[in-house]
């Protein structure tokens, strides 16, 4: 958890930047004394979370803002589905809190 937190709030103080290549696994791991499998599962949680994406052979890169923001709404989206409500009452909240802007 403590990797998770540290690599998102670099993230959001913008020290990778947007599409920023993060140090590999086995470059971190030795510079905070951890093992490689630690990083890789806060790697693939920073992935699940759509903070980073990855490129097979090249490493893990972070995501914009908007894809970050995107994916969280959509798991807020996907909680309260599964809490029982139905798609017009999600869109009946959505429009309310928009006041039905157009944009």
């Amino acid at each position: 958890m403590q990797i998770v937190d540290r690599i998102k709030r670099m993230c959001e103080l913008g020290l990778y930047g947007e599409d920023g290549k993060l140090p590999s696994c086995r470059d971190l791991a030795m510079s905070m004394g951890v093992n490689p499998n630690t990083v890789q599962r806060a790697y693939n949680q920073l992935e699940e979370e759509g903070y980073v994406t990855s490129s097979p052979k090249k490493g893990y890169f972070v995501n914009a803002v908007d894809s970050r923001r995107e994916s969280a709404a959509m798991d807020k989206i996907k909680e309260l589905k599964a809490a029982g409500l139905t798609r017009a009452e999600l869109l009946c909240i959505v429009n309310t809190v928009y006041g039905g802007d157009d944009d």
